[in-house]
């Protein structure tokens, strides 16, 4: 459903097991979880041309552009997008407040913080 694909397979050892499993997923598949993978798609979009503008104009970027270094502020580390995604961000998506719970995991991603010059900026490498 929407931008989320889940798969059960068995191997052709049990077919009926495969069937039960999928229909368990299309459950889980609930509008809120379908509105929380557009959310994160549309925020991960906004993160990624700020990662990409950073790197740009960094001096030490030794990944290739949009990635940023491990030691760049910048960085939105994979555990961030974790705790973003909590019960009261779930809570807005199932209430149907889609803005309100854009504006939440944006500001707890630190989206709408201007940009950090990282310490070593015009420094020697």
């Amino acid at each position: 459903r929407g931008r989320i694909a889940l798969a059960a397979s068995t191997g052709g050892a049990s077919p009926a097991l495969a069937r039960w499993l999928r229909e368990r997923l299309e459950e889980f598949l609930d509008d809120e979880v379908v509105a929380l993978g557009d959310l994160l798609a549309e925020v991960r979009v906004l993160a990624r041309q700020r990662d990409r503008e950073c790197a740009a104009e960094c001096d030490r970027t030794r990944t290739p552009p949009p990635l940023l270094c491990a030691e760049c502020p910048n960085r939105i580390a994979s555990d961030a997008w974790q705790e973003a995604i909590d019960a009261e961000l779930r809570a807005l998506l199932r209430d149907g407040q889609y803005e309100t719970a854009r504006d939440r995991i944006i500001t707890s991603l630190g989206l709408d913080q201007p940009r950090a010059v990282p310490e070593w900026q015009g420094q020697p490498a």
